[in-house]
């Protein structure tokens, strides 16, 4: 975790860039914009949580929080989806969410200056 708002709100944004081209490939070939609706959500809530929750509950982020924090984050982007009908059958909006948290975590952990 960056130990400052700028830098998470950063890093969240660079890891979603590999989900937001496959939402936008998947809105044009299916013709439904849910697939990108989501990711944009998911950058919007994260954003929130970046600077309004999480500085002040999480002040060291120990490996297993992560797949904690995706859940509730999970939960979060699921129900605003459902609730702004974004297009999305649940089972998609499901495979898509966790789809997109994968391809961000290989994207984070391959650019930290740990794997390198």
């Amino acid at each position: 975790m960056c130990p400052t708002i700028l830098g998470r709100i950063e890093t969240r944004t660079f890891i979603l860039i590999g989900p937001a081209i496959l939402g936008a490939v998947l809105s044009i070939l299916t013709g439904n914009e849910g697939f990108i609706v989501v990711i944009g959500i998911y950058l919007l809530q994260g954003v929130v949580l970046d600077i309004f929750f999480y500085p002040y509950v999480i002040k060291w982020q120990p490996p297993w929080l992560t797949f904690t924090i995706a859940v509730g984050e999970f939960v979060i982007v699921y129900t605003l989806a459902q609730i702004l009908k974004v297009g999305l059958k649940p089972v998609d909006a499901l495979w898509f969410f966790w789809l997109s948290w994968t391809l961000a975590i290989w994207t984070r952990s391959s650019s930290s200056p740990s794997s390198r």
